[in-house]
């Protein structure tokens, strides 16, 4: 039986994407995403002033910052390539946080490719990665977080766009599309109804997963396309279960079978941003737990949760 969450305290999905304040030495640590080899983990920092791209082992040694310029290098993307990663950039977009687009950067270089190239103070962003196929999803919306957006298709071999999907109303979001890239899902507000939809490739077949209350929320499909990783934030209830279940912005992992959801983080403080390892088997994501947030790891079971950046003090630490 599919599982809904359907309760009036639920408010709003925390945005991973929404642009934190910029102040130098900020300890903000978020926005991780896996090597395709499972053996590094990006990470974007506001560590020295602007956003700079960073790379550590999965148990979050050897940090290693790749990028340094006085631009924000945002949500990094690993790609099936070695040695490159996707990163949203302002560096061509006449100034600090007036718009973006996305790049392709060589770590041994330090060179980045331009795959975008959207009107100025345009946004090119909320971009997922298809290991199997190299076909990038993503956003570009004139206002940074704007309700009216498009959705467009890359080919990261070839370099063709193309829009995605059927949406006249400009209004989906917040895409992933699956390893293998014939499942695509994105969340979506309609007649005031906030709905999370799967499609296939061509974008032509449209449907309903799942509603929740409140903001659109974070998507992330696993890579044996069986699971969703979704943030959701207050409270949240399963119809059919008793009583409710509080979330302050915390990670869900879905069935896409809809045959269960359920809550894998449970700090009191904000968890948001859900990402997968290649093997399935961990969800990497950034948290508030803290102060500032920092980057955390925990099995799809809820076990073994560890801190991997630790730029805040853990309270009862040395």
């Amino acid at each position: 039986m599919k599982k809904w969450i359907s309760n009036s305290l639920l408010t709003s999905a925390l945005m991973v994407y929404s642009l934190p304040s910029v102040a130098a030495g900020n300890p903000y640590d978020t926005a991780p995403s896996w090597h395709k080899s499972g053996t590094a983990i990006y990470f974007y920092s506001y560590r020295h002033g602007a956003a700079e791209l960073y790379r550590m082992d999965p148990d979050g040694n050897n940090q290693t910052r790749l990028t340094d310029t006085d631009h924000n290098e945002w949500w990094p993307l690993a790609v099936p390539m070695d040695g490159k990663v996707i990163v949203t950039s302002d560096r061509d977009s006449g100034g600090n946080f007036k718009g973006a687009n996305l790049f392709l950067l060589d770590e041994a270089s330090g060179d980045m490719h331009n795959l975008t190239n959207v009107p100025e103070g345009y946004w090119a962003a909320r971009a997922d990665i298809s290991m199997g196929t190299g076909k990038v999803i993503y956003t570009v919306a004139e206002v940074f977080a704007a309700p009216e957006q498009e959705m467009y298709m890359l080919d990261l071999e070839t370099g063709d766009v193309s829009l995605y999907g059927d949406d006249p109303a400009h209004i989906n979001t917040n895409p992933s599309i699956s390893a293998d890239g014939t499942l695509v899902a994105y969340a979506s507000k309609r007649n005031g109804t906030v709905g999370v939809y799967l499609n296939d490739q061509s974008g032509k077949n449209e449907r309903l997963f799942m509603e929740v209350q409140g903001e659109k929320p974070l998507i992330r499909l696993s890579p044996d396309n069986t699971w969703m990783a979704i943030t959701l934030s207050a409270s949240a209830k399963i119809v059919g279960d008793e009583g409710p279940r509080t979330a302050e912005r915390d990670i869900y992992l879905a069935k896409l079978d809809g045959s269960e959801i359920r809550r894998l983080t449970q700090a009191s403080g904000s968890d948001h941003g859900a990402t997968w390892s290649p093997d399935g088997k961990t969800i990497t994501f950034a948290s508030y737990r803290h102060g500032p947030s920092d980057i955390y790891a925990v099995g799809i079971d809820g076990n073994h949760e560890r801190n991997l950046t630790r730029t805040t003090p853990v309270p009862g630490s040395d």
